[in-house]
């Protein structure tokens, strides 16, 4: 009977962008009608690395920026002021068509769902889950929520804030009219939303002191720049990263942070990650052992990252066999969280892995990935 002995080290994987944290860019949306003010549109972008702070009290500052520009092209003035919101929790959502509408200061929603594709039988009553909201951890639509048309909207309709909590199963009122009527306009979508994962957002002004909701622009390129911090633990990484299958919020699929800057009747959003900071490292458990053919062994595999090495969840692992002579079957622990093909680690920032050894005993590499790192496990008969 073969027997398979596995010697397993650490990787620190530098790549900022394949799955180290660190701040890609998660595609800003540019609106560019005409507003009110000479700000005709707006970029969100974000630097590709570096992004990232920590601030060493379980909170990280990830840095972005913004660009106004009027109708030419050119930078808007200095000083000119740009509103910003951050909301992370999707409690309605769906797109307009013969029935879902919006014109004037009306919502009407009979087919709304929840992120997770749920009907709304009743938007009085829907809810999502949070911890440390007010009135208890069910979450409903309330006055001032956020009313985001995400996709196919005009700009100068992207951004509405709900007038009050709804008293009718189908109907949503917003504070300012549209100016289109949907779906004649597009067959816009859009999502209520609010602000409940513990997200920030500050602008910096000329004297390096933070703007609290707003930034000016800067320096005569129409630039602003501003930062979101978020809560760096577990619990709350990575929200945003593969909302489809993360099972932290309820109902799945909720916690979707998206940035939301404005001026006059022109607003852009964007979606970003509560992103972990660059450097990961791999760890396995255990570090060495010895099986027998047909026995499986499991192998736990934890990520840390680079900035006060908190455990990273919902990030992409994965296991191969690089080379050897051994014949070998690698399969992830059933309820390992899955997107398509690609698994990642769960709520702790782990995944687990059985080897078994099948056939006939060798040697082996076996590769374990993260972004474009890899560790290396040794298997020495």
């Amino acid at each position: 009977m073969g027997k398979l002995k596995i010697f397993i080290a650490g990787l620190c994987a530098a790549s900022a962008i394949s799955g180290c944290g660190g701040g890609g860019n998660s595609g800003g949306f540019v609106a560019g009608q005409t507003g009110t003010s000479n700000v005709q549109s707006i970029v969100i972008s974000s630097p590709q690395s570096n992004a990232i702070t920590d601030n060493k009290n379980g909170t990280y500052k990830r840095k972005f920026s913004l660009l106004a520009r009027d109708s030419n092209g050119t930078p808007v003035a200095d000083g000119t002021r740009i509103n910003l919101k951050v909301v992370d929790s999707i409690i309605a959502q769906g797109t307009f068509n013969a029935t879902n509408t919006a014109s004037g200061t009306t919502l009407t929603l009979p087919g709304a769902t929840k992120a997770d594709g749920t009907a709304i039988a009743d938007l009085t009553t829907t809810t999502i889950t949070r911890d440390g909201v007010s009135g208890g951890n069910l979450r409903g639509i309330q006055a001032n929520d956020v009313v985001l048309l995400y996709s196919n909207g005009d700009s100068a309709d992207v951004l509405r804030n709900v007038s009050a909590a709804p008293t009718a199963a189908n109907t949503l009122t917003v504070s300012s009219a549209y100016t289109k009527s949907y779906p004649t306009y597009a067959a816009a979508s859009y999502r209520v939303m609010a602000s409940m994962l513990g997200a920030g957002i500050a602008g910096v002004d000329k004297n390096s002191k933070a703007t609290p909701g707003y930034v000016e622009t800067l320096n005569g390129e129409g630039v602003g720049t501003f930062y979101v911090t978020y809560p760096s633990n577990p619990k709350y990484a990575q929200s945003g990263s593969y909302p489809s299958v993360d099972t932290r919020w309820t109902p799945t699929g909720s916690g979707v942070p998206y940035i939301i800057a404005s001026s006059g009747n022109v607003a852009a959003s964007t979606t970003f990650t509560f992103a972990n900071i660059a450097g990961y490292t791999i760890t396995a458990t255990p570090t060495s052992w010895t099986t027998s053919t047909g026995t499986a062994q499991r192998v736990d595999i934890c990520v840390v990252d680079g900035g006060d090495k908190s455990r990273v969840p919902f990030t992409a692992v994965s296991i191969v066999k690089k080379s050897g002579t051994a014949t070998l079957a690698l399969a992830y622990v059933a309820g390992t969280p899955q997107s398509g093909s690609t698994y990642l680690t769960n709520t702790s920032g782990c995944a687990s892995v059985d080897i078994t050894l099948t056939g006939a005993a060798g040697t082996n590499v076996l590769t374990v990935g993260i972004g474009d790192g890899t560790l290396d496990l040794t298997g020495i008969i």
